[in-house]
């Protein structure tokens, strides 16, 4: 996975607590549609005991967080999911944590 546009980085989703049954599937759409890649461009790096999935992408943060929060609304399911910025080394947290 390596893009030839010189602003994409690389990324990692962490989500501590992946929710059960149809929930799981309606939040993994919510995470696809914040960020700026086709879902064939996300590589699942760890699938439990948290889900970490890595991209690279040009991406605001600040858009990304607004995407995820108003999808997230939407869908009726409030998660913590961790955005690390791999080149930068920087966290971003969006929700609350739940278990």
């Amino acid at each position: 996975m390596h893009s030839e546009n010189p602003n994409t980085r690389p990324y990692l989703i962490v989500v501590p607590h992946w929710p059960d049954g149809t929930m799981a599937f309606k939040f993994g759409y919510a995470i696809q549609r914040s960020i700026p890649v086709d879902r064939n461009q996300m590589t699942m790096v760890q699938f439990t005991p948290e889900r970490i999935f890595r991209f690279e992408a040009v991406l605001s943060p600040d858009i990304f967080t607004h995407q995820l929060r108003t999808k997230m609304r939407e869908i009726g399911c409030g998660r913590q999911v961790i955005l690390v910025d791999l080149l930068a080394a920087t966290t971003l947290t969006v929700g609350s944590p739940a278990g």
